[in-house]
């Protein structure tokens, strides 16, 4: 990591540093960013670098008409990643101090996001959080089972390329219309439950219902 990427990240923080210029602070986090696509290192300091440049305008310093466009430019293969993870450190950063959430693996912290602000801010959890996501899980449920957290099933499938063309294009268009950082598994979820739902041809049952008549049929 150069100089000024280093002093993005452990100096300047949120707040503007005094020593340096607009453009000079810009330059600091347009670097630190960019270096971000070459290796992910700390999630939560990436996230303060961009918030910075967010809250001082300095994307402008850049030339750049946009901080959504600075972001695609310095990071254009993992901006959709960066947006997610300035969002994870806002809903974090008023319960975890930046220095705690460096502690936090990003796919634990997804977690925190979703548990209640008493739950997440327990000392318990806190020190839990510090763990990859299944342990964290499974501390969660022993000392806070009313977050009803639920631990992940992972599943394998093998599509043709021609498949996969279809159904990538068919989550682009659902983003595009929905959620444009909608995640694969909830564009997948909404698919089945609309599915699940949907009116079995013309009937007044849904597709539901309609299967568990055949299968009753069956038995």
């Amino acid at each position: 990591m150069n100089v000024s990427a280093l002093h993005c990240n452990e100096e300047m923080r949120v707040t503007a540093n005094l020593q340096l210029s607009p453009k000079e602070e810009f330059e600091a986090c347009d670097s630190f960013l960019r270096s971000y696509e070459e290796q992910v290192t700390n999630w939560p300091a990436v996230a303060q670098a961009c918030l910075r440049v967010k809250q001082g305008e300095l994307w402008k310093h850049g030339g750049h008409s946009s901080w959504h466009g600075w972001i695609q430019s310095a990071a254009p293969f993992s901006a959709r990643t960066v947006f997610y993870h300035v969002r994870l450190f806002e809903s974090l950063n008023g319960d975890y101090t930046p220095e705690e959430l460096a502690q936090v693996p990003v796919e634990t912290a997804k977690v925190l996001r979703s548990m209640s602000k008493e739950a997440r801010t327990d000392p318990a959890v806190k020190q839990a959080a510090k763990r990859k996501r299944k342990a964290f899980i499974e501390t969660v449920k022993a000392t806070h089972p009313e977050q009803h957290i639920e631990s992940e099933v992972v599943k394998t499938f093998r599509f043709s390329e021609s498949q996969w063309e279809k159904i990538e294009h068919a989550i682009e268009v659902f983003r595009t219309m929905n959620n444009p950082e909608e995640s694969v598994e909830n564009v997948i979820e909404s698919w089945a439950a609309e599915f699940l739902l949907g009116r079995w041809e013309d009937s007044p049952y849904t597709n539901e219902q309609r299967a568990e008549q055949l299968q009753s049929m069956g038995a």
